[in-house]
């Protein structure tokens, strides 16, 4: 944990916001009694955001409600309300402590016109943000004029900056185009297409298709998922992207290769990287944490399913990878493509933690997944803070919760790849039990339970 950017709260304060928020948290100890604070968000299929409960859409998609959980962290309490726009919204990505709701209008897209993002305030209805010099950005600078059937959009917002990765199928077969921007002054920073080619794509690599991407804790470095294709479009493996935003001509780049693929054995095509970025460092905020998760210590995730080719069996793999340990691999110069590719046997065992399942919540520094044997269900968590000083835990009757120090290697044997997967990131195990239905997510001290209210 470090120092966030609200300088509001002298010492004393923050040590009483610390204290609070780590009792809450360990042990976690819940039963039919415990209380637990319900967020009833309406509409049938609720999205979540981070801070959030979640938010819904009105089928005219133009009303967005927002059900806000409450965060010791982040000193904020429950709050629900809702925000009218003048336009439906096809996509939207909301960063509170900016009071920022970036949206992608459904209705944007005439003959030759290109779709656009909007920033609007998060609570006040009708008006462009504040911050927002340019009313409207393209998502696309060089890619399709108009939405295609087949196309996926994911954007991240970090402090004043917005990237962008869009991903179509064209007339010769996919395409995708990565952007950043200011969304503040609307200024385009980097042609990140082009140079990301020629620093990171080895001559034996013929195609790669970027699919998913998330900014990174120190604001500067933002990563990106994909998948590497032959010359006959067959997938032969998946890699993680860290690139420097700052100055991608400083060529501080590096490719982080997943395990190899068995033959026979390829994705469905979505990969997905998952990180809590961070409330950035921009000066205007709608509140100010004063606490955040440190780099060391925090980690995302890299989830996907390969499917056997001609059984259709499928194997699904979560890795967790310490954000921290990647960081010092970006600091070793790398002069020419080869040194930028990092295979996995020299940076993963050692970075990572790998499991058979893509059921994980994250925030921070640890890792949530609900466990279901026999008519138990339980609650794992990993933290990936070993250098903070385990809680301690009460007696009971059942055994939980449990604390285990997890520093032994771990070998996942799985016919999808090429060779066993050994991981040896260490972490602290809490197991606990869980009275409620499985995670759909979680923030820094809230864990977001999906349920249906009778």
């Amino acid at each position: 944990m470090e120092d966030g950017p609200c300088q509001r709260f002298d010492v004393s304060s923050k040590l009483e916001i610390l204290r609070k928020y780590r009792s809450k948290w360990f042990p976690v100890i819940i039963d039919d009694d415990s209380p637990a604070l319900g967020l009833d968000v309406p509409g049938e299929s609720p999205r979540f955001a981070r801070y959030y409960g979640g938010y819904t859409q009105t089928t005219d998609g133009k009303t967005i409600t927002f059900v806000q959980a409450p965060s010791y962290l982040h000193n904020i309490g429950v709050d629900t309300w809702s925000i009218t726009l003048d336009f439906p919204v096809l996509i939207i990505v909301c960063r509170p402590e900016q009071d920022l709701a970036m949206v992608v209008r459904r209705d944007d897209v005439g003959p030759g016109e290109c779709p656009k993002f909007y920033a609007r305030p998060l609570h006040t209805s009708g008006k462009p943000h504040r911050y927002a010099q340019a009313g409207e950005l393209p998502i696309s600078t060089f890619g399709p004029t108009s939405l295609p059937d087949q196309m996926d959009l994911h954007f991240a917002l970090c402090g004043n900056k917005l990237s962008s990765l869009l991903y179509w199928k064209g007339p010769d077969g996919y395409q995708w185009e990565f952007t950043v921007w200011d969304w503040h002054t609307g200024s385009y920073l980097s042609p990140y297409p082009s140079r990301v080619m020629q620093l990171l794509t080895l001559p034996e690599h013929i195609q790669q298709n970027y699919m998913t991407q998330s900014f990174l804790h120190n604001e500067k470095t933002i990563v990106l998922g994909g998948f590497l294709l032959d010359q006959d479009g067959t997938q032969i493996g998946a890699f993680v992207d860290l690139l420097e935003m700052v100055d991608i001509e400083s060529k501080k780049a590096a490719r982080f290769h997943l395990p190899p693929f068995a033959s026979g054995w390829t994705s469905n095509g979505l990969i997905s990287v998952e990180h809590r970025a961070p409330v950035g460092s921009s000066p205007d905020y709608y509140f100010r944490p004063p606490f955040q998760i440190s780099d060391d210590a925090s980690i995302f995730t890299v989830t996907f399913v390969l499917t056997n080719e001609q059984t259709t069996e499928k194997a699904p793999i979560t890795i967790l990878v310490s954000v921290g340990k990647l960081l010092q691999y970006m600091e070793v110069p790398r002069n020419d493509v080869a040194s930028r590719n990092i295979p996995w046997d020299e940076w993963g065992p050692s970075s990572s933690r790998a499991f058979p399942s893509n059921d994980f919540a994250i925030a921070g520094a640890r890792a949530f997944r609900v466990h279901d044997i026999g008519t138990t269900r339980t609650l794992h968590i990993a933290d990936f803070a070993c250098s903070v000083q385990p809680f301690r835990l009460p007696d009971s009757d059942n055994n939980l919760p449990q604390y285990e120090r997890v520093r032994d290697p771990h070998t996942l044997n799985l016919e999808a790849f090429h060779s066993s997967i050994t991981t040896s990131l260490p972490y602290n195990l809490y197991i606990c039990p869980w009275p409620y239905g499985p995670l759909v997510g979680a923030t820094e001290d809230s864990l977001l339970i999906r349920g249906v209210c009778g």
